[in-house]
């Protein structure tokens, strides 16, 4: 447990020292603006309510 704690942190590290301000989001070792880490975050929250919102259907079925 102690590794892998040790080796998360040297990642954030990594991606922290790459990252200039709010605005940079690194994603292979490319900078992509800020309005596709938003355009990226509201599809993976609809997907997911639609995923959850299925499977509570489905349950109560």
């Amino acid at each position: 447990m102690l590794g892998l704690g040790a080796f998360m942190f040297v990642v954030a590290f990594t991606v922290r020292s790459m990252v200039k301000n709010t605005h940079d989001f690194v994603i292979a070792d490319r900078r992509i603006g800020f309005g596709f880490g938003v355009g990226s975050v509201i599809a993976v929250w609809t997907w997911s309510m639609a995923v959850m919102m299925s499977s509570a259907q489905a349950f109560t079925f």
